[in-house]
């Protein structure tokens, strides 16, 4: 997916880092020139030096090829105004709301998903732009569990987790089928309507993805 992200701050990186791990194409708007120049010898993204208000500069740099805009600067100001101008835009808006009382304001907007900075928050941003995935916590940094929802279709629906190769350093730890828990083994069927839970370690999250 190409996604846009305003806002470089520390949310904003961790979040774009988060998913370039996961193969999209990231685009970063940041007004401040040194912070810009930091994530560009950071991460390798497109950023550009502007606080992303300006209609021409957005559109010169793709809004309307964009799968996912994401406004996540600390000003609600901001993040209302440019979702405004990518409505209609780009395919989907998941923006940060700084303050509870404004994400009314999002939703008559027609953002689709707003949502207040926690501690984990860049993976939940991750998460909000991700299908069918949820990180249930983060271990120390460097691993995290994630459910998974197996859709009909899954090249994994109806073979045995043993026949399955998921990549090195990730394995389903449980499963839940018709919100009952199954502590699985490898000659477990997966199937369609399963949630799996896996433990991976950082950056194997596309690689667990592809498998499912």
């Amino acid at each position: 997916m190409r996604i846009m992200i305003v806002g470089g701050g520390r949310l904003g990186l961790a979040t774009a880092e988060h998913l370039r791990e996961n193969g999209h194409e990231i685009v970063i708007f940041e007004k401040d020139k040194e912070r810009a120049e930091e994530i560009a010898k950071a991460l390798d993204v497109l950023v550009i030096n502007s606080d992303g208000t300006d209609m021409n500069k957005l559109e010169d740099a793709g809004l309307e090829d964009v799968d996912v805009f994401m406004p996540l600067t600390g000003s609600d100001e901001t993040n209302l105004m440019v979702s405004q101008i990518a409505k209609g835009k780009a395919k989907k808006i998941v923006a940060r709301s700084n303050k509870e009382e404004n994400k009314l304001l999002y939703e008559k907007l027609g953002v689709d998903v707003a949502l207040i900075p926690l501690a984990t928050s860049s993976i939940a941003f991750r998460d909000a732009v991700l299908k069918d995935i949820k990180t249930l916590f983060v271990l120390d940094g460097e691993f995290e569990v994630t459910e998974h929802t197996i859709k009909n279709g899954s090249a994994v629906s109806g073979r045995e987790i043993k026949d399955v190769k998921f990549p090195q350093d990730a394995r389903i730890i449980i499963m839940y089928r018709d919100d009952k828990a199954i502590v699985p083994t490898g000659e477990t069927k997966i199937v369609a309507g399963d949630k799996v839970v896996i433990l991976s370690s950082r950056g194997k999250l596309k690689a667990v993805t592809d498998v499912l």
